[in-house]
């Protein structure tokens, strides 16, 4: 594996010598006489006040420097004892080379064990680089934590990303937001967040961080973090270790400050509650219990428990077989022992107390009845057992057969502290030869062991102690086991085993006469081993495979052809090598190789085996580069049932753009600036819009980006959205994109210029991404202009059969009063579009806006304040509304107002001739009473005579008509369906037109 190291330039390589002296001085750092003294004898927020004081100021480093930062203290806080090179990784365990700094992602980087989201300090100087809560982590593990809460999980996290992978030991739940550190860590966490609480206390602009019981959800930023007494309870139950203690002088040596709860873990119950219930926890069981015995064999449970109190135990058995025998050693430890002849099931009960509060332990035990005890004399056997310092952890299985044995059959598992069932399955692969053995190292063993090895691997059978059985498997069949089964007393710590040359036979009952001890971290037994008598056979290996060719690389998988080796005898099979480890036997000339990383660099070679298990040489290494990953959406929310409705009336779930000049603005009411922007709502209260004014021009840009949109099982879908662009003539533009895949954007629409006052509809098709998954994006941009405000609202996406739209044209030309012209477009008695006045447009100019309005029939209604249209006496205005190549209607010359009913879509038909609308009647004495109406209306012309009136349904027809008296007049309305009407009054000069409803 090549790594891409973090640059360091010659000023840094300098600084880091002449400092190699105080690195010394580093290491061996103690607490300072004195250093709690102003502490003594306070408890709760006093004793807490009192910590902060001490341990505030303390010298900080940047997260990133070309000088000392963060990278540097935790290579020597975090390193790993065993190994000067490696350093140690928080949650996983993994040992991991100390230079691979990030690496691309297949390295180590800073875990925030307080999540930096918490309180939002992301990873400026102060608590963002505190290197008492920053701790070495590989990169997938630490993204895999995220900013989870601390509490108890249910499933064991298994790293399967990178170079570092396998499982870790820590877990998350299936039901809750939480991690569960792994056991060896608990404590260190918890008194990593004792502290961060502790120090910053909101004082001298620190963010003020606490500890709760609340789980927060996961975009939540309150400075808070959970949970408190699941915190408490493992700074209890994992005590300071000498590790945490080296850890803290480190950081202590370059911060000046330190962890005063590694010094003195009896603060932490001196200013938080260590009680549970009554000022009391319950003492329980730290032993798993033996499940399994055979018959006639000897039963021996010991018994081990806790009180965090402190609090003196007892022990007793409530239940217990009459074969067994307890005895209560005091001290919080108890034996059972005994042994019988009959198979079957026994239950027993255990209780701990100590007082006041207890706990049990309920299990049983299946006595198998005794059997056979070893295997086949032609099967494989484990020869030897190494369970060393750290990761040291590796086994030998050799093959005696006489022939070749294929391994797929075989697995490896192990029975934890020598209880309960089999786990963490190994399963092998590939072949032995004869008189040939198979080793297999814990991906973290040191690299003597490694270089043996034809396994690597990081799985939970190679993660073993000296009490952990270890079985070797043949279709799920137990023929060889190391260790003492169903028992939790040790037999290989720190040990090497070696197996008997006199031992030819798996024997599945663990016998200790068949091996010889050596002492730890013995390796030079590894690689080969040898049993009386054997020897003899084919020794002659076939020769190397010639002509290694790759072909179709994928970002997973590439395949490998080559030419066929010779042999005396004959080419049994072909071992596969990927960057010089086993990876796969194949019996052809061809073979797949799968399950890699994208834009990742490996070497393949492969050498041939005869059945005598003969090997040649490696051919020579052929380098394959798998391709890049396709791009793919980023979805933090999907969108699965429509429609989907976004009004911004309560907050927003589009994503602001940080690839932008800046930020779209939730606004209710007009903007800021004058002259632009609307003047509230399409819907609701709320709007989204970008301000134009200083400093967000000139020709800056604003994107926000929708939630992903689940297409897959739609048949038909579409966007829906209202804009408002209004300002300048040169104001920017509004763009609408969409994307597949995150990278690759498509515009669907654009707008530029001022659209004068009006909001306007818009309605995207988008049929051609069925069965996709999309995000859209509005895409803002100012001009060299601040009256350029631009807003969205109401945004839609639909998956019901489309509304069919049409768009009207509308120019206004105006006379030397702009600012008296407004026109509006109504449905009934709701406006669908309105604009004016354009007191901000030049005499006589023209505007054209665009209107988008669903199938069907309106009024279109313009006026003009004054009363004197917009021609021809004061300048020679005009307006047209149309519809494609259709004019529904156009003029100028009218007196206040003027209105007509129009159809658009496939019926396009003006309904009524354009009615001129009369302020001046309207205002000297017309009315009409009541409305809505039941029965009748009564109607007032005021001035009006020898009138006549109509009332006209919304469809354009014409219900009841007549004349009226003067003055005054009622009309029978009984006739007419309940409904939204027109009514227009008419004489020889002058038409008012009023909508009516009728009940």
């Amino acid at each position: 594996m090549l790594f891409q190291f973090k640059t360091r330039d010659f000023i840094r390589s300098l600084m880091l010598f002449l400092l190699m002296g105080l690195l010394f001085h580093h290491s061996q750092a103690q607490i300072p006489s004195g250093y709690y003294d102003s502490a003594n004898g306070k408890t709760g927020d006093q004793l807490k006040a009192a910590l902060n004081d001490i341990i505030s100021g303390h010298t900080t480093y940047p997260y990133s420097s070309s000088g000392i930062d963060v990278w540097d203290i935790l290579k020597e806080a975090d390193k790993d004892p065993n190994n000067s090179a490696n350093v140690i990784g928080i949650y996983s365990g993994f040992s991991m080379d100390a230079s691979a700094e990030y690496n691309n992602g297949d390295g180590w980087n800073r875990e925030h064990v307080w999540a930096k989201s918490r309180g939002d300090f992301g990873t400026s100087e102060g608590p963002g680089t505190d290197c008492h809560h920053l701790a070495v982590a590989d990169i997938s593990t630490n993204g895999a934590r995220g900013n989870m809460n601390f509490d108890y999980g249910d499933t064991f996290y298994t790293d399967t990303q990178g170079f570092y992978s396998g499982s870790t030991l820590s877990k998350t739940s299936s039901t809750a937001d939480v991690w569960e550190p792994r056991d060896e860590v608990k404590g260190d966490v918890a008194r990593m967040m004792f502290y961060m609480a502790t120090r910053y206390e909101g004082e001298n602009g620190d963010v003020d961080l606490e500890l709760t019981e609340t789980l927060l959800g996961s975009t939540d930023k309150s400075p808070y973090h959970g949970k408190l007494s699941v915190l408490l309870e493992w700074h209890q139950q994992d005590p300071v270790s000498a590790a945490e203690i080296q850890r803290n002088n480190v950081i202590y040596s370059y911060q000046n400050n330190r962890n005063p709860f590694i010094d003195h873990p009896e603060y932490v119950c001196e200013i938080y509650s260590c009680s549970t219930s009554g000022g009391n926890i319950a003492p329980y069981f730290t032993s798993s219990p033996v499940t399994t015995l055979s018959a006639e064999s000897t039963y021996s449970y010991s018994i081990t428990t806790t009180d965090p109190d402190g609090d003196d135990v007892s022990i007793s058995a409530s239940t217990l077989p009459n074969w067994m025998s307890f005895t209560d050693n005091g001290s919080g430890s108890a034996t059972i022992t005994g042994s019988t002849q009959t198979a079957g099931d026994y239950s027993v009960t255990l209780n701990v107390s100590d007082g006041s509060a207890s706990n049990s332990q309920n299990y049983t035990v299946n006595v198998i009845s005794s059997g056979g005890g070893s295997g086949s004399t032609s099967e494989l056997i484990f020869s030897e057992y190494i369970e060393g310092s750290s990761y040291n952890k590796g086994l030998e299985i050799a093959n005696f057969t006489g022939s070749l044995v294929d391994l797929s059959a075989y697995s490896i598992m192990k029975q934890t502290n020598g209880s309960g069932s089999w786990t963490g399955e190994l399963t092998l692969n590939g072949s032995i030869a004869h008189e040939d053995v198979f080793v297999v190292v814990n991906s973290n063993a040191a690299s003597a062991m490694q270089a043996e090895a034809d396994l690597i691997s990081s799985s939970a059978a190679l993660s073993f102690n000296g009490n952990d059985p270890i079985g070797l498997f043949k279709n799920g069949q137990l023929i060889d086991v190391i260790g003492n089964f169903n028992s939790s007393s040790s037999f290989g710590q720190n040990t090497t085993l070696v197996r008997k040359e006199t031992i030819s036979e798996p024997n599945a009952t663990y016998s200790t006469s068949e091996w010889d001890g050596y002492s730890s971290d013995t390796f030079s037994f590894l690689g080969s081993h040898s049993i009386a008598g054997s020897g003899g056979g084919d020794t002659e290996a076939p020769s190397v495979p010639a002509n290694l060719q790759v072909s179709n690389v994928t970002e997973t998988s590439f395949d490998i052809s080559w030419n066929a080796s010779t042999d005396n005898v004959g080419v049994d099979q072909y071992v596969i090598y990927l960057d010089g480890s086993l990876y796969a036997n194949s019996s052809s000339t061809t073979a797949t190789v799968n399950g890699l990383s994208a834009s990742t660099n490996y070497l393949v070679s492969l050498s041939a085996q005869d059945a005598g298990g003969n090997e040649s040489n490696q051919s020579s290494n052929v380098g394959v580069t798998t391709s890049a990953p396709a791009p793919s959406l980023d979805c933090q929310n999907t969108i699965n049932s429509f429609p989907y409705n976004q009004g911004f009336e309560s907050g927003s779930d589009w994503f602001q753009s940080t690839s932008d000049d800046f930020d779209w603005t939730i606004n209710s009411g007009g903007t800021a600036s004058s002259n632009t922007g609307p003047a509230s709502a399409f819907d609701g209260n709320y709007y989204f819009y970008i301000e134009a004014s200083s400093p967000n021009y000139s020709y800056k840009t604003a994107t926000i980006e929708s939630p992903c949109f689940d297409l897959g099982s739609e048949n038909q879908a579409s966007f829906n959205f209202n804009y408002h662009m209004y300002g300048a003539s040169n104001m920017g533009f509004l763009s609408l994109e969409i994307t597949t895949d995150g990278v690759n954007w498509n515009t669907l629409w654009t707008k530029s210029g001022n659209q004068a006052t009006a909001w306007l509809a818009e309605n995207i098709d988008l049929s051609a991404y069925l069965g996709e998954t999309i995000k859209l994006r509005f895409v803002g941009q100012t001009a060299d202009t601040w009256q350029g405000d631009i807003a969205i609202d109401n945004l839609e996406v639909s998956t019901s059969q489309p509304v069919v739209e049409s768009t009207l044209d509308l120019s206004l030309t105006f006379d030397n009063y702009p600012e008296e012209t407004t026109w509006e477009i109504v449905e009934g008695s709701t406006v669908i579009a309105e604009g004016g006045p354009y007191g901000n447009y030049a005499d006589g100019s023209t505007a054209n806006v665009s209107i988008t309005v669903p199938e069907g029939c309106y009024d279109f209604i313009i006026y003009d304040s004054y009363g004197d249209g917009i021609c021809c006496s004061y300048g020679s205005g005009s307006y047209t509304l149309s519809n494609g190549n259709n004019v529904i209607v156009s003029g100028g010359s009218f007196g206040s107002g003027e209105s007509t009913s129009f159809c658009v879509g496939n019926n396009f038909r003006s309904l009524t001739n354009t009615e001129r609308l009369s302020s001046e009647i309207e205002s000297a004495g017309f009315n009409v009473h009541p409305n809505p109406a039941v029965s009748e209306l009564e109607i007032f012309t005021g001035k009006m005579e020898a009138t006549a009136y109509q009332i006209i349904s919304l469809s354009g027809k014409i219900e009841q008509s007549g004349n009226l008296n003067a003055k005054s007049s009622t009309i029978d309305v009984t006739n007419l369906e309940s409904g939204l009407y027109v009514l227009k009054v008419l004489d020889s000069e002058n038409v008012v037109v009023r909508k009516i409803m009728v009940k």
